[in-house]
């Protein structure tokens, strides 16, 4: 890749569109940020795009990297507006999807509702096929039959995309690659997910679900992907594109053609991708990642110096707090919680006469109140415009004015007056109840995680993170945050930050004692050879490919395992013996580590998984400061609940603060694309990163 030149980062969240381009040789970063267009994402993607190349002078042929975060995968699942899709499966398990896992989330709801499955009963078909839990095949495919059966779906039923998802696929996959291939010859033009790639995992909801999703975005995916590449060829720009997964790097468009099921939930793993990066440049301690946008907050703990991964995900949940009710996903994923506690999210008076903030959101059309396009619901930005938080005249940098007597009519009509509160009082009563909801929710994962946050480093961004920062590390009782330059926009600098990375993983159960070496290296050789593939096709030689092996392990009739990192020296290479001995004392730690006991009983391997990583991409972020003479651009009457009114605050320019400048609370720090509010009894710090340290 050349030195020279620039790279961008593109982050399409719910209501904003966020750009960061970094210049490679003096490492000057530039950013943007323009409103999402939910129709076609792609329209608010080259709008920006040309916006700050056009502001900041970089010529097209200048632009040599493209990383980009969609949500297109998320909203096509809650949305259900994928491609019409069927699935082939082994007979006797057509109801797989239906069935689910036979449990109630909410055993206490009568009215119980659960998530449809993606793919409806009637579009899919049985053939005769079946291979034991041993990999031995009882019944050949009749692959005659199979074709009938593509047939049917595409012909009489108009799918476009079909998932083949037979039984123990995970382990022998001979039966899906034939029909595979068979569509794909006889049936040119439409999508093929067979389960064995897509989701190689014991347990068939999770894997026919996991295979379901990724046929159903697929054509979606491809369409989008298409219509980027074909903007900016028409721009003129060569520069090579790339596509953030939710695991935390990236892959080529290639791989996410056939994979689109990896991009849910890409933009806030890259928030916490930054939040890692930043904190490991300042030396920061444990973090938590808080990232509130314009829709959703988004909260991630990072432990010595890693954010937390899991590989079990749920989109489009019916209850959003509500585990099991939504659609399960086997796909690696930076574990973060996620809710609706944005700028956008709406508030409204529940049936117990108090007041609601979330979780629906206005989002970018027609956006809150204060817009001024068309809102008229009152949101937590309405809010912090009427308690002074906001500048109506600088919000975005000055490029849109919010409307406050908007904003004030929309909170007056459907908070302040039906509670008999005076305007004030319910906007703050909005701001706090979206500041508790944060606080309750970080508190659930830490008791989850068992974790003391009192601990840890906050570090907060997002264009409303910044804004309710102090509140809520007060509340947590965090001590230190750290709000990052340019914290609006951070998402995109986690994009700039993230290696080219893939996740595999391989269901193969069996007890440690038994273990061989021989099936031991076939596991692992046949992903490592499949991963170092999809880095290499991307243009990395095998010398720049970082491998890392991990082993999910369990107690023998245990149903839930525990990860552990295989030993640097490699598995069952030298001396077998002595190195099962080492996985077990590993496992042993780890799992007294979490429960303080220790079982009599064998130990079990359930998946062998490995993860290739390419280089970490090399920034070198400078920042220019500018004396502090002249850093207070103003004041203005910024409510605290300590004071029980408005109080006389300056204004500080962000960009005008100088390293080691000290800024006393109350006060306000602006720039473009984000604002912190400093409450009396903090101070706030710039460090040498030109980082906000507030304590």
């Amino acid at each position: 890749m050349n030195s020279t030149g620039c790279e961008v980062g593109i982050d399409i969240g719910g209501t904003f569109t966020d750009f960061m381009l970094l210049h490679r040789e003096t490492g000057n970063l530039y950013v943007h940020k323009c409103l999402t267009t939910p129709k076609d994402p792609s329209i608010g993607v080259f709008k920006g795009l040309e916006a700050v190349m056009s502001e900041y002078d970089i010529p097209p042929e200048n632009l040599c990297k493209i990383v980009h975060g969609t949500t297109l995968t998320s909203n096509t699942i809650i949305e259900r507006t994928g491609a019409r899709t069927g699935m082939i499966t082994t007979k006797g398990f057509r109801d797989v999807l239906g069935i689910g896992r036979e449990g109630k989330y909410d055993i206490y709801d009568l009215d119980i509702e659960f998530a449809k499955p993606l793919i409806p009963r009637y579009l899919i078909r049985e053939v005769e096929e079946r291979i034991r839990s041993d990999r031995e095949l009882i019944t050949t495919l009749d692959l005659d039959e199979g074709r009938s059966m593509a047939q049917e779906l595409i012909k009489e039923n108009g799918v476009v995309s079909i998932a083949v998802c037979l039984l123990h696929s995970y382990l022998n996959n001979v039966h899906e690659k034939r029909i595979k291939e068979m569509i794909i010859t006889e049936f040119p033009g439409i999508y093929v997910s067979i389960s064995s790639e897509i989701s190689p995992r014991i347990g068939e909801y999770p894997r026919f679900s996991t295979t379901a999703a990724n046929a159903y975005v697929q054509p979606l995916v491809d369409n989008y992907l298409a219509k980027i590449e074909d903007g900016l060829k028409q721009r003129s720009i060569q520069g090579n594109l790339y596509i953030m997964t939710s695991s935390g790097g990236t892959i080529t468009p290639q791989t996410a053609r056939l994979y689109p099921v990896l991009l849910l939930e890409s933009g806030p793993a890259a928030g916490v991708i930054a939040s890692n990066f930043i904190g490991r440049k300042i030396d920061a301690g444990d973090i938590l990642s808080f990232d509130m946008g314009g829709t959703t907050t988004k909260g991630s703990i990072i432990r010595d110096g890693a954010p937390m991964k899991r590989y079990e995900f749920e989109a489009a949940r019916v209850h959003r707090f509500k585990e099991g009710s939504g659609i399960p996903l086997s796909i690696p994923n930076i574990e973060l919680i996620e809710f609706g506690a944005g700028g956008g999210s709406i508030a409204q008076i529940d049936e117990r006469g108090l007041i609601r903030v979330g979780p629906a959101s206005a989002g970018a059309d027609p956006g809150p109140a204060c817009y001024a396009m068309g809102g008229e619901n009152p949101t937590i930005t309405d809010a912090d415009l009427i308690l002074g938080y906001l500048d109506p005249n600088f919000f975005l940098g000055g490029e849109m004015i919010l409307s406050s007597a908007l904003a004030e009519k929309a909170i007056a009509k459907f908070i302040a007056e039906p509670l008999g509160l005076d305007l004030t009082e319910a906007a703050w009563g909005i701001h706090e109840t979206a500041n508790e909801d944060i606080i309750s929710a970080f508190r659930e994962i830490a008791v989850k995680k068992g974790v003391d946050l009192r601990d840890f480093d906050l570090i907060a961004f997002g264009g409303a993170a910044p804004t309710h920062v102090c509140r809520i590390a007060r509340g947590l009782g965090i001590r230190r945050m750290i709000v990052p330059l340019r914290a609006g926009v951070a998402s995109a600098l986690g994009l700039l930050v993230s290696p080219m990375l893939f996740d595999l993983s391989q269901t193969y159960k069996v007890v440690l004692d038994d273990l061989s070496p021989e099936t031991c290296r076939e596991i692992f050789e046949s992903m490592v050879r499949r991963g170092v593939s999809i880095l290499s096709d991307a243009g990395y030689s095998e010398e720049e490919i970082r491998i890392s092996k991990r082993l999910d392990m369990r107690y023998l009739g245990q149903g839930y395992e525990i990860e552990i990192e295989v030993p640097d020296s490699g598995l069952l290479i030298e001396d077998a013996e002595q190195e099962k001995r080492e996985l077990r004392s590993i496992f042993e730690a780890e799992y007294k580590g979490k429960y303080s006991i220790l079982l009599e009983e064998p130990i079990e391997i359930v998946n062998f998984k490995v993860t290739v990583v390419g280089p970490d991409p090399k920034l070198s972020l400078r920042v220019a400061t500018q004396p502090v003479d002249g850093a207070v651009k103003g004041q203005r009457d910024i409510y605290f609940l300590k004071h029980r009114d408005f109080v006389e605050c300056p204004v500080y320019d962000r960009y005008r603060l100088s390293t080691g400048t000290i800024v006393e609370g109350p006060a306000v720090v602006e720039e473009r694309e984000c604002t912190c509010v400093i409450e009396p009894g903090f101070k706030g710090q710039v460090d040498e990163l030109f980082n906000l340290v507030v304590w």
